[in-house]
Formats: C-alpha cells, structure tokens, sequence
C-alpha cells in the first residue's frame, strides 16, 4: 500500500465518479501511447480466453469487447459507469450482455468459462474481498486473466529519482484522479492471488515503460513495439504484469 491514499467514496460517489472519468478513454494520450500498451495486454491475453462464457470486468472504449465477441464468445460486461454501459449497450445491439454494477456489487448465480479482470484490482477498495468475488465466478476448470500496473516500472523508478515519488509504492496525483487504490509489485500480485486461493499458472511483464505515457506521444509504433518485446528479457521493469489463473 502507498503513503498516499485517496478519499474512500460511498458507492454512490463512486458510481458518479466512474461516470465523471468516463472521458478519460477518449483522450489523445487514451488513443495515443496508452491505446498501444493496452493494446499489448490484449495480444497477451485474448489469445488465451476460451468459452464459451466469458466475463469482462469493465467496458472502456469496446475494443476488448470487440476483439472477444469476434472470438465467438457468449460475453457478458460488468461497467460501473452509466455513460459506458449505455455506450455498449448501443455498440453491440443486445448481442452481448451489459450490467451496469460496481464490481464489488455484483451477483450472480452464474459461473464463467473465462473471467477478464484487466487493470481492474488496483481501482478496488478491498483487493482481497474483490478477489474472493472474482473467484466465485469461476469454477474449476477456468481460465482468470488478471493484469495491474507494475509500481516499480522503469518509468516510475526513473520518477524516485528524480524526486518525483517518495517511494515506488506512492500513489501519484495521477493515480488518484483515475480511481487506484492500491500499488503493485511483482510479489504483492502473487501474494494477494494466492492468498485468495488462485493457482497462478505464470505472470509475465507486458511493456518495458520507460517514461510517462504524456512524453510518447510521438513515438512510433515500431519504437513501441520494440519497448514491448524488451519485456520479456527485463519482466520486473515492465509497465503491467499479466497472470494467468487458474481455480485451485
């Protein structure tokens, strides 16, 4: 956890919240660098999602969604903002199911043959009791995909120093506007998956991040590409950490 926390919210608050940070996916950092690393998670994890009943953890602009239900998959998208719950709604013309829910609020009897939780657990309030939630919509035999940001990225040990951050664990001003809670390490990702009863099959890095997405704004995709495949050799300085899971 970080020194620096932000005010914790009633669920009301945090419903218009997410709507207020609607936005924040369509920016030209969203669109720009950003669409690029999300992208990087998506080719680490899509392949690996089989069905036919998938549970996605939070809508953003579609494009998971997309590249799922182009899978073939029977999808169903929990979004807690209003605003992207409608827009799903509308992208896909009832062809996929659309729950407007706080995560933590949602319930169901139904039991998922894949669950996407995609820098989702960082935003979290409560990690554990969410991922006790995620794990009862999974049973033996499925597949949970689960990436957060790494909190000593390269780009984030470059900010210590310079004085940016006090500790790697410090939640940045940044941080607090888009809705963290929590910071990851390698070893506090596996520590929480397991401890909440999730056979960690691997985590890999996902895009070794040099610096803050606002200076790459004008890289090329080849420069990115490149940073993405350095990943691999240096995993403990990447942007995200990617798990595969399974249910003990």
């Amino acid at each position: 956890m970080s020194e620096t926390q932000p005010e914790k919210m009633t669920p009301e608050e945090n419903l218009v919240s997410l709507d207020e940070k609607a936005a924040v996916y369509f920016t030209d950092k969203a669109l720009g660098p950003d669409r690029k690393q999300v992208s990087y998670i998506r080719e680490a994890v899509v392949p690996q999602c089989k069905g036919p009943k998938t549970l996605e953890l939070g809508y953003g602009n579609g494009i998971w969604t997309r590249q799922l239900y182009e899978k073939g998959l029977d999808i169903t998208v929990i979004e807690g903002s209003s605003k992207l719950a409608k827009k799903a709604e509308e992208d896909f013309a009832g062809s996929v199911r659309v729950v407007n829910s706080l995560f933590e609020d949602f319930i169901t009897d139904e039991s998922f043959d894949t669950v996407i939780a995609s820098c989702v657990l960082e935003h979290v309030v409560d990690p554990m009791f969410f991922l006790g939630k995620l794990k009862s919509w999974a049973h033996a035999g499925s597949d949970v995909h689960i990436t957060v940001p790494n909190a000593v990225s390269l780009h984030r040990r470059i900010g210590l120093k310079m004085g940016l951050l006090k500790n790697p664990l410090e939640l940045s001003p940044q941080d607090i506007e888009i809705g963290h809670h929590t910071s990851y390490t390698l070893e506090i990702f596996r520590d929480q998956l397991e401890s909440a009863g999730f056979e960690v099959n691997y985590i890999k890095g996902i895009f070794l991040k040099p610096v803050n997405s606002a200076w790459m704004m004008d890289w090329t995709d080849e420069l990115l590409d490149a940073f993405n495949e350095m990943a691999e050799e240096l995993p403990e300085y990447s942007g995200f950490f990617y798990a595969n899971c399974g249910i003990k």
